[in-house]
């Protein structure tokens, strides 16, 4: 069966102008959702289920196109 794992991505502009979100780097079947800034990570089939720490990059971007990760 699948077993997911979703995360909601949080940043703030100084400028409060708004920002735009963009997954850089991650772990197979890593998925951004741009409508709900969520990360969704669904491990499809059986067992062995990924374990351990795994490194996710997000970029965030401002309306005036600085980035920050």
């Amino acid at each position: 069966h699948d077993e997911q794992f979703a995360y909601t991505v949080t940043a703030r502009d100084p400028e409060e102008g708004p920002l735009t979100y963009t997954l850089l780097d991650g772990p197979a079947g890593l998925a951004f959702d741009i409508d709900t800034n969520q990360l969704i990570w669904t491990h499809a089939g059986t067992a062995p289920y990924p374990t351990g720490s795994h490194a996710i990059r997000i970029g965030v971007i401002d309306e005036r196109g600085a980035i920050t990760e």
